[in-house]
């Protein structure tokens, strides 16, 4: 039988995953993922890297549900020589895509 956590988890970082490649390609800024999705980094401009961690508690709320907090980790690269404007531009997509307080539903 599977996990309920780990299914949650799953859900949680694709919810997590769909919503930052939304803002990112509005904004034209490349998302590489890990491992075989990634590819190759793009050649100039700046591009986004998210890693996703493991939920650490699962707690029953009020409303039934559970609270799952983890870590979803995005870092924002360049080319040497880019200077820092690109990624400052990147890192305002993923504030915009993640401001303080959102509550993600994993569905």
């Amino acid at each position: 039988m599977a996990s309920l956590a780990g299914d949650v988890q799953a859900r949680l970082r694709a919810a997590l995953d769909a919503r930052l490649n939304l803002m990112a390609g509005d904004a034209s800024v490349p998302v590489r993922w890990p491992n075989p999705r990634g590819g190759p980094p793009p050649a100039v401009g700046a591009w986004l890297v998210p890693h996703s961690g493991e939920a650490v508690a699962a707690i029953a709320s009020l409303g039934g549900g559970a609270v799952l907090r983890g870590r979803y980790v995005i870092e924002a690269h360049a080319p040497v020589g880019t200077g820092v404007a690109a990624i400052e531009a990147a890192a305002d997509v993923v504030l915009q895509a993640f401001p303080p307080g959102l509550v993600v539903d994993a569905g």
